[in-house]
């Protein structure tokens, strides 16, 4: 057996998982997949929605752009009081987007919709992903994982020269 081979992969396997090309068992983080909001049709088939910035002001003149599996359906622009409304949808789950916003809806005839389901789409526009960074923290976790990764690269370096020391050949002429 062949321990030099089992320790160097023992050993290039911890540097793998230490730099975190590889999550570790439990060390996965979820991300938080929101489900469509459902939303029921007029019973007319009008779908009615509203677009409004941060402050919860309407906007005048949003182009709302609805969309199914990639493909665009149609587009609407919003009135003075940020209000849109959209005919010809069936059932279904829809995107709907603005230039700054965007959301899933599942569409439900009037008839047929969940109780909790809401009457119109409501768009916040300006609300993308909040981005924060941190100048001077250092994370204990981080400074662990770097620790790990550099001793396994070096002991994987020291597993490989002697490897390669075993494997040294001098060869005397006759």
């Amino acid at each position: 057996m062949d321990h030099g081979r089992t320790y160097l992969s023992w050993v290039l396997g911890l540097a793998v998982l230490s730099c975190g090309m590889v999550p570790a068992l439990g060390g996965e983080r979820g991300v938080s997949v929101r489900p469509p909001a459902d939303v029921s049709l007029e019973s007319d088939g009008r779908l009615l929605g509203r677009v409004v910035d941060a402050s919860g002001r309407p906007l005048d003149g949003a182009v709302v752009t609805i969309l199914q599996r990639d493909a665009v359906l149609g587009r609407t622009v919003t009135n003075a009081r940020g209000e849109f409304a959209a005919r010809g949808l069936t059932s279904g789950v829809y995107e709907i987007r603005t230039a700054q916003a965007s959301g899933t809806y599942r569409v439900w005839p009037s008839a047929a919709a969940p109780p909790s389901s809401q009457r119109l789409v409501q768009l916040m526009s300006g609300t993308g992903p909040v981005v924060r960074g941190q100048l001077g923290y250092i994370d204990p976790y981080s400074v662990i994982d770097l620790g790990l990764g550099v001793t396994a690269v070096s002991l994987s370096a020291v597993a490989v020269s002697r490897l390669e020391d075993d494997r040294v050949i001098t060869v005397i002429s006759p």
